[in-house]
């Protein structure tokens, strides 16, 4: 499924979803200190040109992960 798929998807019910990144299918949590600032905008931003009408929150939270932030 394409992002933009998925937030057409919670548009459209009560409650909306949670999309979490820097957590594996596993559910390990990995963070996203690997990701670019670009990249990570680029994932805050995508619903504006894929799908206008989404009105997506988000959260950073901080993690650590191998005893790092």
């Amino acid at each position: 499924m394409l992002f933009a798929e998925y937030l057409s998807m919670w548009s459209n019910t009560v409650d909306g979803g949670i999309m979490l990144y820097g957590v594996e299918n596993n559910g390990v949590v990995t963070g996203c200190s690997s990701l670019s600032v670009e990249y990570i905008n680029r994932l805050e931003s995508v619903h504006t040109q894929s799908c206008p009408e989404a009105n997506p929150t988000f959260k950073n939270l901080p993690v650590t992960v191998h005893g790092k932030q």
